[in-house]
């Protein structure tokens, strides 16, 4: 039996970068699943360069907005992939062999 003793400490996760993981050659799906999951990367950042810049009055807040918004869009569709492909998987393993 497993017991915790003390705090539970949070190990940080890998700092390695989304574009050092390559798809095999021949899958579309996975190659198009990862530039999705690298725009969505780029447009958060760029989102959060654009809020700091208007913040400390060097860029437009209108630019800023575009930007947050941009990324959430991108985040959400994102979601609702993972969501559809989640939903995928429990059908398949439900599916009587």
């Amino acid at each position: 039996m497993n017991t915790i003793d003390g705090p539970m400490k949070i190990q940080p996760i890998n700092q390695q970068p989304i574009s050092s993981v390559e798809p095999s050659e021949g899958s579309q799906f996975s190659k198009d699943l990862l530039q999705a999951i690298q725009d969505t990367n780029e447009a958060t950042k760029k989102a959060d360069e654009e809020g700091v810049k208007a913040l400390i009055g060097n860029g437009s807040p209108h630019e800023a907005m575009i930007a947050l918004t941009e990324a959430e869009l991108k985040f959400r569709m994102m979601t609702q992939a993972r969501n559809k492909l989640v939903e995928a998987y429990r059908e398949v393993m439900r599916m009587n062999m």
